[in-house]
C-alpha cells in the first residue's frame, strides 16, 4: 500500500507510472497497467460521483466524510496496487481532505488517459 506522503507521477515519455517512496521508488511499465478502481469509505465510487461530492453547495460537506479515500490499480500480473490518500477524516484536516480529493481525480484522469491509448 502506498500513502499519499508518496508522489505518483506518469511518465509519458518513457511509458511509465512511477510512485516515488520515502526510501525508494516503484516503476510500472504503462504496458503492465490494465484499470484501476477509486474507493470512497471502502466502496467502489467513479470519477463523476467524487466530482459531485467537492464541487456540488448542496454536498459542499460530504466530501469530508469519507472515512477512506484510494485508487488500486491493475497489473496484467494478477497484482493489484495501492495509492491511499486517508484512511480516517480524524487523521486528516478539511483542506487536506479537499485537496486528496482533487489529486485523486487527477490519477484517475492520467488512468482514463492511459488506458484509452491502449484500446
Amino acid at each position: 500500500m502506498f500513502s499519499k506522503k508518496e508522489k505518483v507521477f506518469f511518465d509519458t515519455e518513457n511509458k511509465k507510472l512511477i510512485v516515488q517512496l520515502s526510501n525508494n521508488q516503484m516503476t510500472y511499465n504503462f504496458s503492465e497497467i490494465i484499470g484501476y478502481k477509486i474507493y470512497a469509505s471502502g466502496s467502489t465510487t467513479t470519477k463523476e460521483a467524487l466530482k459531485q461530492r467537492i464541487d456540488s453547495i448542496n454536498n459542499y460537506l460530504a466530501y469530508k466524510s469519507f472515512l477512506s479515500l484510494w485508487i488500486e490499480f491493475q497489473l496484467s500480473s494478477g497484482e493489484t496496487k495501492k495509492i491511499n490518500f486517508f484512511q480516517t477524516p480524524t487523521l486528516t484536516g478539511e483542506g487536506e481532505r479537499n485537496r486528496f480529493v482533487k489529486e485523486a481525480l487527477q490519477i484517475a484522469d492520467s488512468f482514463d488517459k492511459l488506458l484509452a491509448v491502449k484500446k
